[in-house]
């Protein structure tokens, strides 16, 4: 029981965490239908959803990790890493206030110098 309520924890803050950014962001699919009232409330409340379920996580976590031999808590610590590089993907590179900058340099050639090929359109701002 202890592992169930352990493994469903950290697989659904995982879950989370991709969904959170899934939804807002223009992925294949994200917003085909009308997620952006879920992918808000994930941003709003996230948070409190993260504290919740590691509360829930907390005592089966201890548990194992005091009665459980040294495979099942290197399973533990790789497990707790794992969404530890979930976490810092998802907050971090894969947010859209980091993923949409505007360029600091802008570099501007002449036809002969460019890669795009003339018959090309390109749109810019």
């Amino acid at each position: 029981m202890k592992w169930a309520i352990l493994v469903v924890g950290v697989l659904s803050l995982m879950a989370l965490e991709i969904l959170r950014v899934y939804y807002i962001m223009p992925f294949p699919g994200s917003q085909e239908d009308e997620t952006i009232q879920i992918a808000y409330w994930l941003n709003n409340n996230m948070t409190m959803i993260r504290l919740v379920v590691l509360i829930i996580i907390a005592y089966p976590f201890a548990m194992l990790f005091r009665a459980g031999s040294q495979n099942v808590k290197v399973i533990l610590f790789v497990t707790i890493g794992f969404y530890g590089i979930i976490f810092y993907m998802f907050n971090s590179l894969y947010v859209a206030d980091h993923m949409f900058l505007q360029p600091k340099h802008k570099g501007f050639l002449d036809s002969a110098s460019n890669k795009v090929r003339l018959k090309q359109l390109v749109l810019g701002g």
